[in-house]
């Protein structure tokens, strides 16, 4: 069996460990562009010894997913150049590496990339692993058509061909804010506060895997939420830490939480992807579905200040419930 593994566990030794479940699957990540962690993560799994079949990189800007190909294909003399079945031209390789435009702000882009995957790539059996990592971070209000609620459905009907499926939610902060069942969307912005939002949309990504554990487990789906490390990243470019971390700190006392919040402590990026690695294919998670993972191991609640409305089954029912009414759909498998 793999592991267990540290902090400081390198992704290629992972990577090699787990090697026989990350051969020959489709893994489909969002939030890719040149530099991201995200791309790092795809990057890393080209150089593994028994290689996916299919990396479909998802993202909003089709420039920055053309560049992310790209440099993924000519970063292996193994690749060869293809004709790309997405609307934007891109390299494919011996791993197909295909770009995919997904606006998870838009439920029209969402059911158009749903469908592109799902009907368009005939060759497309199944995803087999989905990185939902895409995120934006201490923003100011904008109102954006159906606020990317339910952005997973159309991927998890998806993954569910699959003979081992599994989604991974990457989640932070979520002890910032739990979910504001009367008021979720900061009454239309006028009591809006960016870091208690951000707070509000991981929890929401904790409670969603919980859901889809509860949900699908049953079907052989293993949904995992994440938290990579602290990682510098450009996310956070436009923050300046010397005054937001006293904001967070002080919203961090307000909601009562009893482990006291701890300066950043920053860690490389080759740490926060061996957490994906794990997440995405370590067997031994199924045994802890709709589990909380960071460090490349499960977090333990009474040590790791995971909360518990983060956690709360009753709470992931709730939000499921609200998710379903905000987007005019039930979900039924």
């Amino acid at each position: 069996m793999p592991g267990p593994y540290s902090p400081n566990t390198p992704i290629t030794t992972i990577l090699t460990d787990l090697a026989p479940h990350i051969h020959h699957k489709t893994i489909l990540t969002t939030g890719v562009s040149p530099g991201s962690l995200d791309y790092q993560f795809v990057a890393a799994l080209t150089t593994c010894s028994s290689p996916p079949a299919r990396l479909i990189l998802a993202g909003r800007n089709p420039a920055r997913l053309n560049a992310a190909a790209s440099a993924l294909s000519s970063s292996s003399s193994s690749f060869a150049s293809s004709p790309s079945p997405s609307s934007i031209s891109a390299s494919t390789s011996a791993i197909g590496i295909r770009p995919l435009v997904l606006d998870l702000s838009s439920q029209a882009s969402i059911r158009a990339a749903a469908k592109t995957v799902m009907r368009d790539w005939t060759d497309v059996a199944a995803i087999d692993v989905l990185v939902n990592s895409a995120a934006v971070m201490g923003i100011p209000y904008a109102r954006s058509g159906e606020e990317g609620w339910g952005k997973l459905t159309g991927a998890t009907n998806h993954v569910l061909a699959a003979r081992d499926p599994r989604v991974g939610m990457v989640s932070h902060g979520h002890r910032l804010e739990r979910i504001r069942f009367g008021d979720w969307g900061f009454g239309d912005g006028e009591t809006y506060d960016k870091w208690r939002a951000y707070g509000q949309s991981k929890t929401a990504n904790i409670l969603t895997a919980v859901s889809l554990a509860e949900k699908l487990g049953g079907k052989g789906l293993v949904a995992v939420s994440l938290h990579l490390g602290v990682i510098a990243t450009n996310i956070e470019s436009h923050i300046d830490w010397n005054i937001e971390s006293k904001a967070i700190e002080t919203i961090d006392k307000e909601n009562g939480n009893t482990v006291p919040w701890e300066p950043f402590h920053y860690v490389e990026p080759a740490i926060g992807i061996a957490t994906y690695a794990h997440a995405a294919f370590d067997p031994t998670l199924k045994g802890c579905n709709g589990a909380y993972v960071l460090d490349a191991r499960v977090a333990d609640p009474s040590k790791d200040a995971v909360q518990q409305y983060a956690t709360d089954k009753e709470e992931a029912e709730r939000l499921w419930e609200l998710t379903e009414k905000l987007v005019g759909q039930e979900f039924r498998w």
